[in-house]
Protein backbone atom coordinates (compact mmCIF):
# COMPACT_ATOMS: atom_id res chain seq x y z
CA UNK A 1 0.00 0.00 0.00
CA UNK A 2 2.79 2.15 0.36
CA UNK A 3 6.96 1.72 -0.05
CA UNK A 4 7.19 -0.63 2.48
CA UNK A 5 4.57 -3.21 1.03
CA UNK A 6 6.72 -2.87 -1.99
CA UNK A 7 9.63 -3.54 -0.20
CA UNK A 8 8.68 -6.33 2.18
CA UNK A 9 7.50 -7.82 -1.02
CA UNK A 10 10.67 -7.31 -3.42
CA UNK A 11 13.41 -6.17 -1.29
CA UNK A 12 15.73 -6.37 -3.64
CA UNK A 13 14.18 -4.48 -6.09
CA UNK A 14 16.46 -1.20 -7.36
CA UNK A 15 15.29 1.95 -5.59
CA UNK A 16 14.15 3.25 -8.98
CA UNK A 17 11.71 0.80 -9.60
CA UNK A 18 10.08 0.58 -6.26
CA UNK A 19 9.95 4.24 -6.49
CA UNK A 20 8.07 4.42 -10.56
CA UNK A 21 5.78 1.60 -9.05
CA UNK A 22 4.57 3.73 -6.17
CA UNK A 23 4.45 6.35 -8.42
CA UNK A 24 1.84 4.71 -10.99
CA UNK A 25 0.24 2.19 -9.58
CA UNK A 26 -0.39 3.25 -5.36
CA UNK A 27 -0.71 6.53 -5.50
CA UNK A 28 -4.21 8.06 -5.32
CA UNK A 29 -3.70 11.18 -7.24
CA UNK A 30 -1.19 9.45 -10.10
CA UNK A 31 -3.56 6.35 -10.82
CA UNK A 32 -2.14 4.31 -13.37
CA UNK A 33 -4.22 3.08 -16.43
CA UNK A 34 -5.67 -0.32 -16.84
CA UNK A 35 -2.44 -1.55 -18.76
CA UNK A 36 -0.01 -0.36 -16.39
CA UNK A 37 -1.96 -1.95 -13.23
CA UNK A 38 -2.13 -5.17 -15.21
CA UNK A 39 2.01 -4.56 -16.38
CA UNK A 40 2.22 -4.48 -12.56
CA UNK A 41 0.12 -7.53 -11.84
CA UNK A 42 2.50 -9.44 -14.34
CA UNK A 43 5.28 -8.24 -12.02
CA UNK A 44 4.12 -9.09 -9.38
CA UNK A 45 3.21 -12.51 -10.87
CA UNK A 46 6.37 -13.14 -12.86
CA UNK A 47 9.50 -11.13 -11.68
CA UNK A 48 9.58 -11.17 -7.93
CA UNK A 49 11.22 -13.95 -6.40
CA UNK A 50 8.53 -16.23 -4.74
CA UNK A 51 10.78 -16.97 -1.73
CA UNK A 52 11.42 -13.20 -0.59
CA UNK A 53 7.70 -12.63 -0.11
CA UNK A 54 6.22 -12.21 3.22
CA UNK A 55 3.72 -14.69 3.42
CA UNK A 56 -0.43 -13.03 2.56
CA UNK A 57 1.10 -9.85 1.62
CA UNK A 58 0.87 -10.36 -2.26
CA UNK A 59 -2.60 -11.35 -2.05
CA UNK A 60 -3.33 -8.10 0.41
CA UNK A 61 -1.88 -5.93 -1.99
CA UNK A 62 -3.38 -7.42 -5.09
CA UNK A 63 -7.40 -8.19 -4.47
CA UNK A 64 -9.82 -7.84 -6.94
CA UNK A 65 -11.40 -4.84 -4.44
CA UNK A 66 -7.92 -2.97 -4.70
CA UNK A 67 -7.56 -3.50 -8.64
CA UNK A 68 -11.34 -2.14 -8.98
CA UNK A 69 -10.70 0.82 -7.05
CA UNK A 70 -6.79 1.56 -8.67
CA UNK A 71 -9.06 0.95 -12.23
CA UNK A 72 -11.99 3.54 -11.63
CA UNK A 73 -9.16 6.52 -10.68
CA UNK A 74 -7.51 6.05 -12.53
CA UNK A 75 -10.02 5.92 -15.43
CA UNK A 76 -11.63 9.19 -13.87
CA UNK A 77 -8.25 10.95 -14.79
CA UNK A 78 -8.10 9.83 -18.02
CA UNK A 79 -11.73 9.81 -19.34
CA UNK A 80 -13.20 12.68 -17.39
CA UNK A 81 -15.39 12.81 -19.69
CA UNK A 82 -17.13 9.26 -19.33
CA UNK A 83 -19.85 8.14 -17.46
CA UNK A 84 -18.98 5.86 -14.56
CA UNK A 85 -21.85 5.76 -12.81
CA UNK A 86 -23.08 2.50 -13.98
CA UNK A 87 -19.22 0.99 -13.73
CA UNK A 88 -20.06 -0.42 -10.07
CA UNK A 89 -19.03 -3.40 -8.33
CA UNK A 90 -22.82 -3.68 -7.30
CA UNK A 91 -23.89 -3.09 -11.07
CA UNK A 92 -21.36 -5.56 -12.25
CA UNK A 93 -21.57 -8.42 -9.36
CA UNK A 94 -24.46 -7.75 -7.53
CA UNK A 95 -22.69 -7.26 -4.54
CA UNK A 96 -20.13 -4.95 -2.84
CA UNK A 97 -19.19 -7.47 -0.06
CA UNK A 98 -15.16 -8.02 -0.18
CA UNK A 99 -15.01 -11.04 0.84
CA UNK A 100 -17.11 -12.50 -2.14
CA UNK A 101 -15.87 -9.82 -4.50
CA UNK A 102 -12.75 -10.95 -3.62
CA UNK A 103 -12.88 -14.53 -3.83
CA UNK A 104 -13.66 -14.26 -7.71
CA UNK A 105 -11.44 -16.01 -9.89
CA UNK A 106 -9.08 -13.29 -11.79
CA UNK A 107 -10.08 -13.93 -14.49
CA UNK A 108 -13.94 -14.33 -14.62
CA UNK A 109 -13.21 -10.93 -12.29
CA UNK A 110 -11.92 -9.28 -15.54
CA UNK A 111 -13.98 -10.65 -17.92
CA UNK A 112 -17.62 -9.35 -15.98
CA UNK A 113 -15.57 -5.79 -15.53
CA UNK A 114 -14.19 -5.76 -19.33
CA UNK A 115 -17.90 -6.77 -20.15
CA UNK A 116 -19.12 -3.56 -18.78
CA UNK A 117 -16.17 -1.55 -19.85
CA UNK A 118 -16.86 -2.59 -23.31
CA UNK A 119 -20.85 -1.89 -22.98
CA UNK A 120 -19.13 1.57 -21.85
CA UNK A 121 -16.54 2.19 -24.73
CA UNK A 122 -14.23 1.94 -22.10
CA UNK A 123 -9.95 0.80 -22.35
CA UNK A 124 -10.16 -2.79 -21.88
CA UNK A 125 -7.71 -4.80 -19.12
CA UNK A 126 -5.35 -7.17 -20.66
CA UNK A 127 -6.29 -10.89 -18.87
CA UNK A 128 -2.58 -12.44 -18.53
CA UNK A 129 -2.43 -15.52 -17.41
CA UNK A 130 -0.08 -16.92 -14.71
CA UNK A 131 2.37 -18.64 -14.71
CA UNK A 132 3.14 -22.14 -13.22
CA UNK A 133 4.83 -23.09 -10.70
CA UNK A 134 7.25 -24.77 -12.77
CA UNK A 135 7.61 -21.82 -15.14
CA UNK A 136 8.17 -19.50 -11.93
CA UNK A 137 10.83 -21.68 -10.84
CA UNK A 138 12.35 -21.75 -15.00
CA UNK A 139 12.36 -17.81 -14.14
CA UNK A 140 13.77 -17.81 -11.04
CA UNK A 141 16.49 -20.39 -12.14
CA UNK A 142 17.18 -18.09 -15.20
CA UNK A 143 17.60 -14.53 -13.04
CA UNK A 144 20.07 -16.30 -10.74
CA UNK A 145 22.00 -17.48 -14.03
CA UNK A 146 22.16 -14.23 -15.44
CA UNK A 147 22.52 -12.40 -12.11
CA UNK A 148 25.79 -14.81 -11.26
CA UNK A 149 27.20 -14.54 -14.29
CA UNK A 150 27.19 -10.70 -13.93
CA UNK A 151 28.61 -10.56 -10.87
CA UNK A 152 31.60 -13.05 -12.39
CA UNK A 153 32.26 -10.34 -15.41
CA UNK A 154 32.78 -7.74 -12.68
CA UNK A 155 34.57 -9.50 -10.28
CA UNK A 156 36.97 -10.11 -13.24
CA UNK A 157 37.42 -6.82 -14.27
CA UNK A 158 40.97 -4.45 -13.26
CA UNK A 159 39.37 -1.62 -12.57
CA UNK A 160 35.01 -0.80 -12.17
CA UNK A 161 33.33 2.19 -12.36
CA UNK A 162 31.26 3.58 -9.40
CA UNK A 163 28.27 2.24 -10.97
CA UNK A 164 29.90 -1.54 -11.57
CA UNK A 165 31.01 -1.30 -8.06
CA UNK A 166 27.96 -0.47 -6.85
CA UNK A 167 26.39 -2.84 -8.92
CA UNK A 168 29.01 -5.85 -8.02
CA UNK A 169 27.91 -5.10 -4.26
CA UNK A 170 23.78 -5.19 -5.01
CA UNK A 171 24.22 -8.32 -6.66
CA UNK A 172 26.89 -9.93 -3.82
CA UNK A 173 24.39 -8.65 -0.85
CA UNK A 174 21.33 -10.33 -2.07
CA UNK A 175 23.26 -13.82 -2.94
CA UNK A 176 24.23 -13.31 0.98
CA UNK A 177 20.84 -12.71 1.63
CA UNK A 178 19.56 -15.60 -0.39
CA UNK A 179 22.22 -17.76 0.95
CA UNK A 180 20.98 -17.08 4.57
CA UNK A 181 17.47 -17.29 4.01
CA UNK A 182 17.95 -20.65 2.28
CA UNK A 183 19.92 -21.66 5.47
CA UNK A 184 16.90 -20.75 7.39
CA UNK A 185 14.70 -23.09 5.67
CA UNK A 186 14.08 -20.60 3.24
CA UNK A 187 11.85 -18.10 5.89
CA UNK A 188 12.59 -14.14 6.08
CA UNK A 189 14.74 -13.13 8.44
CA UNK A 190 13.09 -11.16 11.00
CA UNK A 191 14.15 -9.69 14.39
CA UNK A 192 11.58 -7.83 16.81
CA UNK A 193 12.97 -4.29 18.45
CA UNK A 194 11.51 -5.44 21.84
CA UNK A 195 9.70 -8.17 23.94
CA UNK A 196 7.13 -6.63 23.67
CA UNK A 197 6.52 -5.18 20.39
CA UNK A 198 4.19 -7.28 18.31
CA UNK A 199 6.10 -6.72 14.77
CA UNK A 200 8.58 -8.93 13.06
CA UNK A 201 10.81 -6.96 10.70
CA UNK A 202 12.54 -8.06 7.95
CA UNK A 203 16.11 -7.71 8.56
CA UNK A 204 17.20 -7.03 5.14
CA UNK A 205 15.94 -3.32 4.64
CA UNK A 206 14.45 -3.13 7.82
CA UNK A 207 14.95 1.09 8.35
CA UNK A 208 12.34 1.63 5.31
CA UNK A 209 9.81 0.28 8.48
CA UNK A 210 11.27 1.90 11.36
CA UNK A 211 10.43 5.72 10.58
CA UNK A 212 6.48 4.98 10.18
CA UNK A 213 6.46 2.44 13.14
CA UNK A 214 8.26 4.31 15.88
CA UNK A 215 5.86 7.50 14.91
CA UNK A 216 3.19 6.42 13.15
CA UNK A 217 3.56 8.92 10.16
CA UNK A 218 4.92 8.69 7.01
CA UNK A 219 7.89 10.79 6.28
CA UNK A 220 8.03 13.99 5.22
CA UNK A 221 9.46 15.76 1.96
CA UNK A 222 11.17 18.42 0.56
CA UNK A 223 7.43 20.00 0.58
CA UNK A 224 5.76 18.72 3.29
CA UNK A 225 6.94 17.38 6.51
CA UNK A 226 5.63 14.19 8.20
CA UNK A 227 1.88 13.45 7.73
CA UNK A 228 -0.18 10.81 10.03
CA UNK A 229 -0.39 7.10 8.57
CA UNK A 230 -3.85 6.30 7.28
CA UNK A 231 -3.98 2.83 6.34
CA UNK A 232 -2.57 -0.01 8.89
CA UNK A 233 0.23 -2.68 7.38
CA UNK A 234 1.72 -5.17 8.67
CA UNK A 235 4.31 -3.15 10.19
CA UNK A 236 2.16 -0.79 11.94
CA UNK A 237 -1.33 -2.77 12.98
CA UNK A 238 -2.61 -0.05 14.88
CA UNK A 239 -1.65 3.15 13.43
CA UNK A 240 -0.23 4.28 16.46
CA UNK A 241 3.86 5.04 17.45
CA UNK A 242 5.61 2.36 19.34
Amino acid sequence: EDQDSFQAIAPDAEAEDVEEALQNAESEELAVSASELAVLERYLAEAVREDIFIPGLRDACNTNMSSFEHMLLALRRHHPDKDLSTLTLLAIFDTEDPSIINAIPRDTYLGRVNDRKRALDLPLTPITPKPSKSELAELRAAEDATRSAEAERLQALESRTFKEQNRLSSIRTLQKYQAEREANDGKVLTFQLHAGCPVAFPKQNWYLYLFRHLTAHNPGTTRQGPTPLSRKSVYFPSLTAC
